[in-house]
């Protein structure tokens, strides 16, 4: 009895934490299909076509990556942290302004490194204050 309850509960459970993790997209998507009520575009349809994906990638689990190409090169871009601590690192970080579009691929390094060097700042006051 008690196994059966148990497996009612983690069949019920798991849709409902996929539900509030995927929120943001889930969002998106009804946004672009109410601007879709009221004007029909290609470009509408192609954003919720694409907005769509997105949502369904999240419900299923697969990564957040996202790919920019620059100069016949590949640059993958994942999001360093999740949660508060996603929100409070969008506070503490701000991109220069210079690091925005960079022009050049070593400018594109350079500000990737001090990035990072800023994550790693902002890991170890974050760790100080969680004890």
């Amino acid at each position: 009895m008690y196994k059966f309850a148990l497996l009612l509960f983690v069949i019920f459970s798991f849709p409902s934490f996929a539900g509030s993790k995927c929120q943001y997209e889930w969002n998106a998507l009804k946004k672009v299909q109410s601007q879709l009520r009221h004007q029909s575009t290609q470009r509408l349809r192609d954003k919720e076509h694409k907005k769509n994906r997105e949502y369904q990638d999240c419900r299923k689990g697969k990564t957040k990556t996202k790919t920019y190409k620059r100069a016949g090169k590949k640059t993958n871009l994942e999001s360093l942290f999740y949660g508060k601590k996603q929100k409070q690192w969008l506070k503490y970080y701000r991109t220069p302004q210079s690091c925005k579009k960079p022009s050049t691929e070593r400018k594109l390094k350079e500000c990737i490194r001090q990035r990072d060097k800023k994550a790693y700042h902002f890991e170890r006051v974050w760790n100080s204050k969680q004890r």
